[in-house]
């Protein structure tokens, strides 16, 4: 690809063309069902060669850039490395008169986020910064932890969610608790009550810190207690006066305060140990040894054998489940290592128009999935024996483990870690943001084999 003459395009054209070239679903990386796979050292260096030479043009004139395009500047030099260069784009950003320490709270947090590698698409296999980059963005988080509380609250409260998410990408469990309990003390400073409700709700950084969290389930549940309390504390107080008089500000306290109460369900079902799989039928797998007394023929499979599960839980009925399932066949290959699909189905009682015996219908559920779909990942199948309903009827025997977790429907997922503890749930199939999960759950896995002791500290993040 030529480069285009300096004054035809702008710093900021430049970054969005490095972002597109460096994004897989678009640019120069190969894809697969649009997701990267492996990024050739040919691309990176072709990439890195016009970034370069974009980037020398930039400079060619001696016309001082107007301080928009500084930012973009400072993109194009992280990406080939040019930290030095990078930092003194955005220090002269920093010195543009007339900044107030709002302009500024927003001018690092933005910084910060550059250097974390967060302001590019992310996908769970792209490369983690390397630990320079991360030094430079712990010396901005200390400038804006520096700042004023009035003004660096939410700018800080995101970087802090940020800072998590990154730690758990490294397998720093402990970082990233270490970072949570900052993000969430952070409501009690706010000086402005949007602001600190904005804060107490938690949005995406209570589900984050949960998953954390509950690495640790013999403290998870009082933790997770305590910090509900404290946030529901924040969000049910009395509402200010002159806040209250727009409409318009109370819906968004009614919705963040029911959006709230639906993450307080969720955190609260994970951290806790998740119930052994019970079922009579087993695809794709050894059949587990321990017996079951609670159907003829059904077995037991733990959960904590050092495996990392994603598992799928649904029935033949649902075309949802259906859909999902096909998708795994693919999925499969795309788990990092130590980490396994199981999707586990109740029987229904019958198959086509006719009613059948459980041990028929499971023969048929065999003959679909593994000869006719051809499926080679592990499935389950409770195939319990029909017991009399309240109409008379008979029906199966619903699944023990399912009641347990509370499914009745599907599909519906957990994620199990190797320990046994459930630290994921869903209702909602959505491959990416399950696999970032696995990914943090089987790197922090190698962490913990790897290192007898674990530091609770920000710069523990640094590989």
């Amino acid at each position: 690809m030529p480069s285009i003459p300096a004054p035809s395009i702008t710093s900021l054209g430049y970054a969005a063309a490095m972002d597109r070239l460096a994004d897989s679903s678009m640019g120069a990386f190969p894809v697969v069902n649009g997701h990267l796979v492996v990024r050739h050292d040919s691309s990176v260096t072709a990439l890195d060669a016009l970034v370069r030479t974009w980037r020398a043009g930039l400079t060619q004139g001696g016309a001082a850039p107007h301080r928009l395009e500084l930012f973009s500047m400072a993109a194009l030099d992280v990406r080939v490395r040019q930290y030095a260069d990078a930092q003194q784009c955005i220090e002269t950003w920093l010195a543009t008169p007339g900044l107030t320490d709002v302009d500024r709270a927003w001018i690092l947090s933005k910084s910060i986020k550059l250097f974390y590698g967060l302001l590019s698409p992310q996908h769970p296999k792209d490369p983690l910064p390397p630990p320079e980059q991360l030094v430079i963005a712990h010396r901005y988080l200390a400038r804006l932890e520096a700042l004023p509380a009035s003004v660096r609250g939410i700018y800080l409260f995101e970087i802090y969610h940020a800072s998590m998410g990154l730690a758990l990408r490294f397998g720093r469990v402990d970082t990233a608790i270490a970072y949570g309990m900052r993000a969430f003390a952070l409501p009690a400073e706010a000086t402005d009550y949007q602001t600190r409700i904005g804060m107490a709700s938690g949005g995406e950084a209570l589900i984050t810190f949960a998953l954390a969290l509950s690495a640790y389930p013999e403290r998870y549940q009082h933790t997770i207690d305590s910090l509900i309390t404290k946030l529901r504390g924040y969000l049910m107080a009395p509402i200010p006066t002159a806040y209250a008089q727009y409409p318009w500000n109370m819906n968004l306290v009614t919705e963040l305060r029911a959006a709230f109460e639906e993450r307080v369900k969720l955190v609260q079902t994970i951290g806790r140990p998740a119930p052994a799989l019970v079922a009579t039928d087993w695809f794709n797998q050894s059949t587990p040894t321990p017996m079951s007394d609670v159907a003829p023929e059904a077995r037991i499979k733990p959960l904590n054998d050092g495996v990392v599960r994603l598992i799928g839980f649904g029935f033949f009925g649902c075309p949802a489940c259906h859909a999902v399932m096909a998708q795994w066949q693919r999925f499969q290959h795309d788990l990092p290592p130590g980490a396994e699909l199981l999707f586990y189905e109740r029987s229904s009682g019958s198959w086509g128009g006719d009613l059948i015996e459980p041990k028929e219908e499971a023969g048929h559920l065999r003959h679909y999935y593994v000869e006719r779909k051809h499926y080679t990942y592990p499935i389950a199948v409770w195939a319990g024996p029909k017991v009399p309903n309240d109409e008379g009827g008979h029906v199966p025997l619903y699944s023990p483990t399912m009641k347990t977790l509370g499914f009745f429907g599907g599909p519906h997922f957990i994620i199990v870690d190797g320990n046994g503890t459930l630290r994921y749930r869903s209702d909602m199939w959505s491959e990416i943001e399950m696999l970032r999960v696995l990914t943090q759950l089987t790197q922090e896995q190698r962490h913990h084999t790897a290192t007898t002791a674990a530091t609770a500290t920000p710069t523990a993040m640094t590989p």
